[in-house]
């Protein structure tokens, strides 16, 4: 049993024999055949859509959601903007499995279109006008959501996400939503449920989610329809803060505090929970305002004059920076006000804390965070000093050396920059420092003050490169990178690399390919610089820094930007030619591993760079489906956000063919049709069937049953028709003639399991032009 077959049969059996513990479901795999290296692959690491019960049992719940009863009381804008906005009543449904979530729509422009003015973090489910008009504020209503992506389908829980995930981009419905009255309400008591919960919690406190499965699993809430879960729960004296639940009075936020203490103390081996609790302490005080700054920090100083003399501690720079910019950036995705207000707030408590220190090594930690702080808000000559100050009082300083080493590349200053890397430990074999060494041992004897300058720019010397070595054009795209890199890390933007390297990692469900790729940040490091704004930013900044070649390398980038481009010639192993679907201008392209993976008459998305007479790809060419081309293309065009953006490039991991291969087990039956009238068979196939990836897909409620592909072959266009029984391939086939009279049925065949793979194969290289590559 392969790895696929062996993943869809543990689902089945948890989804028939579950709850069960770990090692009851590698046992069942293994009675059914599954070898046990397999199962606990599955079972232990794998991605699978199971839930983890109280008890530390795994059961499959969606199939279980769907027929469950949840009830919501409305409000009055609720019914006015025909919004149910998310609130913990809906979370079984909009939250039914981890990760997998009913599209929740954020857009301000959306809810203000429909009259709403919500909190800045506030999501809900827009349903269509009128929905809600006949009802009034306060009317129980359940709420049903029935998904369109089938679990059975899907060939692990990332897959479905990415199923999911897929139907929002092409517009198609995720999930059909259904709001009815609920009358006459159960009366239930859950506290007997949720005081088993609270006892195998930490602290007081449990998850959420944790309460929520464990009335739905275990004790069998929710069968028909009681109150809303939030009004259960308060009548029977508990509070939901923060994604827990307690009991009324908790101070939850003391209790989370003490848990995120000792992980910060534990992730970053501090010598101290001390020390984690000051990197929690300034995560606090850059959200308060400026009286709260003071009273908590002279509160922490009338306890502990010392408080903060642990900022002498190098090893307590990182964390505290970690829980900053964290702070900031869950402020900044509030709203762009929330986020300055906390950059300030940073700021001002870093330089507060310099009056609150009594060590020479305590004042050097804080100058660094003055420092960082001046960073983040752009200003990098404060940012400098500050950082000469801590290097300065402390010798031993790495963190403050080691921000200035970036600062002084920033500027072109080698010599410095190559004192501070050695200062700091770098060593031969880094590829900054060997750049540096690189470009200091090519500089030839310095011209006068007054005599040309070697760049040829026909300016006296003193004006123009004094000081600043030649840099070649290989090593001037290395250096711009690092520096956008190295003030992205500064301005707080790693947050959002890891972000969008997770979610592009969520749609992979061939575990060779996320070894690969699980790893790999460079498009997500990559999308961040251009489509998240870092390069326009750091040259808005930082212009005073950057050298004027530099500045013009940097505008090349964003005036370049990046596309899609259609692979016109393939030279294997030296480059080939691509066009760009923007202007339809041509590139020579040097790859010479890159063109030997790739075929003529597909489509590629990445950004282009010079390379003496040629071009060459600044990052690995994502494949682009020839229907999603053009659409692709236009979204680069109007300023894609970077989430869209890398869910629409790596929706390919999305192995529609594979998905078919596996339920084909009894083989397909095959029908391939010339056409006289292409474009209405198309408009046809547009309207009655949804595309996917590179075909139409024949489903009938919700079960894949087929695949249809047009295709040029011989100046004629051909339908080339899947599908698993008899009787859906002759409804395809009349329905295409009822389109196109004349059309012909040139082929019809049975295809073995065996067979109906090969075809598959063949199906996917490319043999003319793609239908709806010329729409």
């Amino acid at each position: 049993m392969d790895g696929e077959e062996a993943f869809t049969t543990a689902i089945e059996l948890l989804r028939e024999h579950g709850p069960l513990s770990e090692d009851e479901w590698i046992d069942l795999l293994v009675k059914h055949e599954v070898d046990e290296d397999t199962a606990t692959e599955i079972v232990v690491d794998g991605d699978h859509p199971a839930v983890l019960l109280l008890d530390s049992r795994l059961a499959v719940v969606d199939d279980l959601v769907d027929r469950l009863h949840f009830t919501h009381r409305l409000t009055a804008d609720e019914i006015a903007s025909d919004i149910l906005l998310d609130t913990i009543d809906l979370y079984p449904m909009t939250g039914r499995v981890a990760g997998l979530t009913v599209s929740m729509h954020t857009d301000p422009d959306l809810f203000a279109e429909r009259g709403l003015d919500p909190a800045p973090d506030q999501s809900g489910i827009v349903t269509e006008r009128g929905t809600l008009s006949e009802y009034q504020p306060g009317d129980l209503v359940e709420v049903t959501i029935r998904f369109n992506a089938d679990p059975n389908k899907a060939q692990s829980h990332a897959h479905l996400i990415a199923l999911e995930a897929r139907r929002e981009m092409l517009g198609l419905p995720v999930a059909d939503i259904e709001v009815t009255p609920a009358d006459n309400p159960a009366e239930v008591d859950v506290t007997d449920a949720v005081e088993e919960a609270l006892a195998a919690g930490r602290g007081g406190i449990v998850y959420f989610d944790t309460v929520v499965w464990h009335l739905v699993v275990t004790k069998g809430f929710f069968t028909e329809p009681t109150l809303p879960l939030s009004e259960l729960l308060d009548t029977a004296g508990y509070i939901v803060a923060h994604d827990f639940v307690a009991r009324a009075g908790t101070d939850v936020d003391d209790i989370l505090d003490q848990q995120r203490t000792a992980h910060i103390r534990e992730e970053y081996q501090l010598p101290s929970a001390h020390a984690a609790d000051v990197a929690l302490t300034i995560g606090r005080l850059v959200v308060r305002t400026e009286t709260e700054q003071d009273e908590l920090i002279e509160k922490r100083m009338q306890a502990d004059p010392h408080y903060f003399d642990v900022l002498g501690d190098d090893r307590a720079h990182m964390p505290v920076v970690e829980v900053v910019v964290s702070r900031i950036n869950q402020a900044r995705d509030r709203s762009d006000d929330d986020g300055k207000r906390a950059v300030t707030g940073f700021r001002r408590v870093s330089t507060t804390l310099l009056r609150h220190v009594s060590t020479t090594k305590a004042k050097a930690g804080a100058l660094y965070l003055a420092a960082r702080g001046a960073a983040i808000d752009g200003d990098l000559e404060n940012a400098e000093r500050l950082l000469h100050d801590a290097a300065r009082i402390d010798r031993d300083a790495f963190a403050p050396r080691l921000m200035l080493s970036s600062l002084t590349i920033l500027r072109d200053d080698f010599t410095r920059a190559q004192t501070l890397l050695i200062e700091i430990g770098a060593y031969e074999g880094d590829p900054v420092l060997d750049t540096v060494n690189e470009i200091l041992a090519n500089t030839g004897p310095e011209p006068g003050r007054n005599e040309p300058c070697w760049c040829g720019s026909g300016r006296k010397y003193k004006s123009c490169h004094r000081g600043k070595p030649p840099v070649n054009e290989e090593q001037r795209a290395f250096l711009v990178s690092l520096k956008a890199a190295e003030f992205l890390g500064w301005s707080g933007g790693l947050d959002a690399v890891e972000s969008l390297h997770d979610l592009r990692v969520s749609f992979i469900s061939d575990p060779d390919v996320f070894d690969v790729l699980s790893e790999d940040r460079e498009l997500a490091i990559d999308i961040m610089l251009i489509e998240g704004g870092a390069y326009a930013r750091l040259l808005d900044v930082a212009r005073d820094y950057l050298t004027e070649d530099d500045v013009t390398y940097i505008e090349g980038i964003l005036e370049r930007g990046r596309s899609v481009f259609e692979i016109e010639d393939v030279e294997p192993g030296i480059g080939m030619t691509l066009r760009d679907l923007r202007d339809d201008q041509r590139y020579q392209i040097s790859e010479e591993r890159g063109s030997s993976a790739v075929q003529r008459g597909t489509f590629i998305c990445t950004r282009l760079a010079p390379k003496g007479d040629t071009f060459t790809a600044v990052v690995t060419p994502d494949p682009v489906a020839a229907h999603d081309a053009p659409i692709l293309t236009q979204m680069l065009v109007d300023g894609i956000p970077p989430v869209e953006l890398i869910t629409m490039l790596s929706s390919r991991f999305i192995q529609q063919s594979a998905l078919i291969d596996d339920l084909a087990e009894n083989g397909a039956h095959l029908a391939s049709l010339r056409l006289t009238q292409p474009e209405a068979v198309k408009a046809w196939l547009d309207d009655n069937l949804e595309w996917s990836v590179d075909c139409w897909i024949i489903e009938d409620d919700m079960n894949l049953r087929g695949q249809v592909r047009l295709e040029v072959i011989d100046n004629a266009t051909t339908a080339k028709i899947i599908a698993f029984a008899e009787d859906g391939l002759e409804s395809i086939i009349d329905s295409i003639v009822e389109v196109d009279a004349d059309a012909t049925v040139v082929d019809e065949r049975h295809l073995t399991a065996d067979e109906l793979a090969d075809e598959l194969e063949a199906a996917a290289e490319p043999k003319g032009p793609h239908l709806r590559s010329v729409d």
